[in-house]
């Protein structure tokens, strides 16, 4: 799956139980990882994925991660049991 990142891959993605909530872990070209989360908005004129607006530079997938969890609500909450 490419992401809307230039230069990303999609490294791992975990949905929130309600699956309106994402968490998206990607590598870049150079080798770094970060993460973005999204929400699906439903609106009749939208009904897509819209991003939260992260910044994220990490060295390892698990680093990116770990601080998803230190900054995403729902996902530190442990509600993140839909990984995909």
């Amino acid at each position: 799956m490419q992401l809307a990142r230039p230069y990303c891959e999609n490294n791992q993605t975990i949905y929130s139980d309600c699956r309106k909530r994402r968490v998206i872990i990607f590598q870049r070209n150079d080798g770094s990882f970060g993460f973005d989360e999204e929400h699906f908005s439903d609106e009749p004129l939208e009904m897509a994925w819209l991003q939260a607006g992260y910044d994220s530079r990490c060295d390892t997938a698990e680093r990116a991660l770990g601080e998803a969890r230190g900054r995403v609500g729902w996902l530190a909450e442990g509600r993140d049991d839909h990984a995909a």
